[in-house]
């Protein structure tokens, strides 16, 4: 019992509040916009999305060919250098 003399659980107010939370205000989960006949022009083409990537196959092929052309095998640590010299006997 608390101190003002009410007797509510604080477990059930936490469930009330979590369920007004997780309430959506659209009628149907995940349908948020008109029915397909009540859609205009621009929102049953969508976006022209012809010109987004990375251009011509051949020349991305050219370009990593390059990348990969100044890699090393087997490249060396930043730091083997000086560990090396703070850990050989002089």
């Amino acid at each position: 019992m608390m101190a003002d003399g009410n007797t509510q659980n604080p477990l059930t107010d936490l469930k009330l509040f979590s369920t007004r939370l997780t309430t959506m205000s659209a009628p149907k989960a995940g349908r948020q916009s008109p029915d397909p006949e009540r859609q205009t022009d621009a929102q049953l083409k969508g976006a022209a999305a012809a010109h987004l990537g990375a251009g011509p196959e051949q020349g991305s092929k050219q370009a990593s060919e390059q990348d990969k052309s100044g890699l090393t095998s087997n490249p060396v640590h930043i730091l083997a250098k000086h560990a090396e010299e703070t850990t050989s006997k002089k």
